[in-house]
């Protein structure tokens, strides 16, 4: 994680998203050891960064935003949260909603998705 933090430092555009994507995985594992507490804050930047992401380049990032979502409302159910999570929910399946129907005008996006 140091790492991906450094390089988002010097070149934020370039390596945000894979910082996003290390918090992600390292979040998804935490919950899946029963550590949701520890996965949350995680998740959290995980989606905090994709949301960003996702408002400059919408048809590369609204999918990783979705699953990033996702993963927070798991984190968020671990931990009882039901309210949030199903919020996070809801918005990761409207995102996905938007992506579908992108794709279903350009085919060619379409093929490379599914």
């Amino acid at each position: 994680m140091r790492l991906y933090e450094e390089l988002a430092q010097t070149d934020p555009g370039r390596y945000q998203p894979e910082r996003a994507a290390a918090l992600a995985n390292l979040a998804s594992d935490l919950s899946a050891l029963g550590q949701a507490d520890t996965a949350l804050p995680f998740a959290q930047e995980a989606a905090a960064i994709y949301q960003e992401a996702a408002r400059q380049n919408p048809g590369r990032f609204r999918p990783f935003l979705a699953a990033s979502l996702e993963n927070l409302a798991r984190s968020l159910t671990l931990l009882d949260r039901t309210a949030e999570a199903e919020a996070a929910r809801a918005q990761a399946a409207a995102l996905r909603g938007t992506v579908t129907a992108l794709a279903d005008k350009q085919p060619a996006i379409e093929r490379r998705t599914r």
